[in-house]
């Protein structure tokens, strides 16, 4: 009895003791995961050296925004997505997704709200973003590359000058009207780890390996995607990338199906009536369908050489071989701009037209400018058979 009240306040004491440690380890942890929740700076790693050289202040914005992901573009890929005479500060999206895709990186949209750019920052992910208020109308490239959050400033590369000071929450609020998108790069393992809902990633995914020539791979994500989103602009994104994913692997007739349930949600799309005809014509139904739908797809886009191209192949293998020659000229007059392989192609087939009409006279003239034009081409081998002067002087 006389033992069990010391006894009592020993434990007692004891315990107590047990609690304030607990709690100031607690109370550290949680100071501990606050500081690396919310640090007082968030900044990139390293800091994009603003780039000298540069023809315009986007110029420079670019070349950094690559630079910060190890790339370097050539003086071409920058031309392609800033090109001359666009909006002030605008990007060509499709040039820079080649770029970016060239190196194995896929061109991400992700948010530049405050969580996104604070999971940028803590993931030290450069992001490529839009800042209103550019000259005409325009807007201007940007890159974030700290955030004082204490103070609540914010410090953007705009150029190859000094970097640009805002109150964050000027830049929030100005960011509204853009939605708060930016670009980042990156790995297709990388993707997982990033912001980007489920279906997107594998729409993402399913197009850098479409892209990558890797088409059964596409067309295994294709049929995921279908499966896991309802939308009508993603179900005709899903049936369009797995029909042209079995058009490339070599089986057009499996193609045809997906492309004629895309029309029907989508049925003033260019694009899908071209590739329906297109498959058509290579699955040996070269018909007044296939044609019907070669002819709606130049109607919808008239100066598009690829449906030009198509219409008159389809012309030309139901015989009318005039017609043919006729749209495989204005298929040509409108590939001006494309790479080499695409005019080549569109003159073998204007070749192939004349030789069909019995005009070899004017085949020889169209098959002489090919091969002057672009000799790093091969040239085909009915033609070579047709034309053995030419494809071996």
């Amino acid at each position: 009895m006389g033992l069990a009240p010391t006894r009592h306040r020993t434990v007692s004491g004891g315990f107590r003791g047990i609690l304030l440690v607990v709690a100031i380890c607690l109370f550290t942890a949680g100071c501990a995961t606050r500081a690396l929740h919310w640090p007082s700076i968030l900044a990139l790693s390293s800091r994009p050296a603003a780039p000298t050289g540069t023809v315009s202040d986007a110029d420079a914005v670019l070349v950094a925004f690559f630079a910060a992901n190890g790339i370097a573009l050539t003086p071409d890929e920058r031309e392609d997505i800033l090109p001359p005479g666009v909006v002030q500060g605008r990007i060509d999206r499709a040039s820079l997704l080649r770029a970016a895709r060239m190196r194995d990186r896929i061109a991400v949209t992700v948010k530049a709200d405050p969580d996104g750019l604070q999971d940028a920052f803590q993931r030290n992910l450069p992001l490529l973003l839009y800042l209103p208020g550019g000259r005409h109308g325009g807007v201007r490239l940007a890159m974030p590359v700290d955030w004082e959050r204490e103070a609540g400033r914010m410090h953007l590369l705009v150029g190859s000058g000094p970097l640009l000071e805002m109150p964050e929450d000027r830049f929030f609020g100005m960011r509204n009207g853009l939605s708060h998108s930016a670009l980042c790069l990156a790995t297709p393992r990388m993707l997982d780890r990033l912001p980007v809902p489920g279906p997107e990633r594998t729409r993402l995914l399913a197009d850098f390996r479409f892209a990558k020539g890797d088409y059964r791979r596409s067309s295994s994500l294709y049929e995921k995607l279908l499966a896991d989103e309802d939308t009508p602009e993603a179900t005709v994104h899903a049936l369009c990338g797995l029909a042209d994913s079995f058009v490339r692997m070599g089986e057009p007739a499996r193609a045809i199906p997906h492309y004629q349930r895309a029309l029907e949600l989508d049925t003033d799309n260019p694009r899908l009536h071209n590739n329906l005809a297109y498959a058509l014509l290579l699955a040996g139904r070269a018909d007044d369908d296939a044609l019907s739908h070669a002819e709606t797809a130049c109607r919808l886009d008239p100066d598009n050489p690829f449906y030009l191209e198509t219409a008159g192949a389809l012309q030309l293998a139901c015989g009318d071989c005039d017609p043919a020659a006729a749209t495989l000229e204005r298929a040509w007059s409108r590939a001006l701009n494309h790479p080499p392989a695409v005019q080549a192609a569109i003159c073998d087939q204007l070749a192939r037209a004349w030789l069909s009409a019995g005009r070899p006279d004017l085949a020889r003239q169209v098959a002489t400018h090919r091969i002057a034009a672009w000799p790093e081409v091969l040239f085909p081998d009915d033609l070579s058979a047709d034309f053995p002067d030419l494809a071996h002087p």
